[in-house]
């Protein structure tokens, strides 16, 4: 019974340690974001900071944002690596490419630990980007019922580890706070654009 009785202690002080770094990560990057929405940046150079501050949170080789085109079925896709931006802009990316499309279209989240064997995977599209896709991490971007786009991870960095629930919810924490951060920033473009109109 004191052994039944140590054990359960242990696993809630276990539980509750998770909790409170998942509370000090959601403060961490809610801090980062309101230093980053005080200065005057563009969309791209937003974005290229929130990738690089949720690369020190998330455990992945690789993160991508994409965000639906309000013009036509496109994404409009930024990494956090220089090189594999640059390759992805030689190209056109459909709203229904690979995991991140699917997640765009539909809202769901997509964990896939075995990217190899999932249909949803565009392979075409790593072999362009001459990337090996292992396991994938994908939530959606949204506002309210509004769907922006999606944040994708690509391969978890602890080898031995896929991804899971706790990692949906970490990653479900940024991309409301990234979803809001383009809502901001839209807010700000049309009162400009307004304001251009008054003068």
């Amino acid at each position: 019974n004191f052994q039944n009785t140590r054990d359960t202690t242990d696993e809630k002080l276990l539980n509750t340690q998770k909790i409170l770094e998942q509370k000090r990560k959601e403060l961490d990057f809610l801090f980062f974001l309101e230093q980053l929405l005080s200065e005057e940046s563009s969309i791209p150079e937003i974005f290229n900071a929130i990738l690089k501050k949720t690369t020190q949170i998330m455990r992945a080789d690789a993160i991508t944002i994409a965000l639906k085109s309000e013009e036509d079925e496109s994404l409009t896709v930024y990494c956090d690596s220089t090189e594999m931006q640059e390759k992805i802009n030689t190209f056109k990316l459909n709203i229904d490419t690979g995991i991140i499309g699917s997640v765009v279209s539909t809202g769901q989240s997509v964990i896939s630990n075995n990217a190899a064997q999932d249909n949803r995977h565009d392979q075409e599209i790593a072999k362009k980007l001459n990337f090996s896709v292992e396991n994938i991490l994908c939530v959606p971007v949204t506002v309210g019922s509004k769907i922006f786009g999606a944040i994708e991870l690509l391969n978890n960095t602890k080898r031995d580890f896929d991804y899971n629930e706790e990692d949906v919810k970490t990653l479900t924490i940024i991309s409301g706070h990234v979803g809001r951060v383009i809502s901001l920033v839209n807010e700000k473009n049309e009162r400009k654009k307004a304001e251009n109109l008054a003068a």
